[in-house]
C-alpha cells in the first residue's frame, strides 16, 4: 500500500505560471494569515474502475490554523497515517472548478467527460481513516439499458 507524505509546493503551477509559494510546506492563506494549507501526496495508488486497472498519483490539501501547523513542525517527506480519497460531484465544489475533460490523446480532447449525461467534478481529500474509500458517481447505464427493454 502506498503512503501519504507531506510535499512542498511545486515551482510551477498547473496553469504553467511560477508558483510564488514554491518550496513552502505550509502556505499561509492569502486572505487570512491565521489559516494555511499543506499539500500531501500519495504515489502508486492501484485502482480498478469498470474493469480497468490503473496506477496513479494523488495530491490533496490539508487546511488548518497556522499556529497548529507551526506547533507540529511538519517537514517535507514526513509520512502521515491515512490515505487520499477521490470524490466525484455533479456540481462544482468551489468557484472556478472545471469539470473533468478528455485528455489530449482522446479525439474529444478538451471536451467535458459525461457521467449519466452530465459533466462531473473531481476533488481529492486526505483522511486519516484507512477504511475510507473513493466516492464515485454511480453510472446508470445498466438501468437505462434495462428500461429500454434490452
Amino acid at each position: 500500500m502506498s503512503k501519504v507524505t507531506i510535499a512542498a509546493q511545486p515551482a510551477q503551477l498547473a496553469n504553467g505560471e511560477v508558483n510564488p509559494n514554491a518550496g513552502l510546506v505550509v502556505t499561509p492563506n492569502a486572505n487570512n494569515a491565521t489559516f494555511g494549507s499543506m499539500r500531501v501526496q500519495q504515489v502508486g495508488i492501484v485502482t480498478m474502475e469498470k474493469g480497468f486497472l490503473n496506477v496513479s498519483n494523488r495530491s490533496a490539501f490539508i487546511n488548518g490554523r497556522m499556529e497548529v501547523f507551526e506547533a507540529k513542525d511538519y517537514k517535507e517527506g514526513m509520512v502521515l497515517p491515512g490515505k487520499i480519497v477521490k470524490m466525484e460531484f455533479t456540481e462544482p465544489q468551489f468557484e472556478g472548478q472545471r469539470p473533468v475533460v478528455y485528455p489530449s490523446t482522446n479525439p474529444n480532447a478538451g471536451e467535458p467527460v459525461l457521467k449519466n449525461g452530465a459533466p462531473y467534478y473531481i476533488s481529492y481529500e486526505y483522511t486519516a481513516n484507512e477504511a475510507a474509500h473513493d466516492v464515485l458517481i454511480p453510472t446508470s447505464t445498466v438501468v437505462e439499458t434495462a428500461e429500454a427493454g434490452m
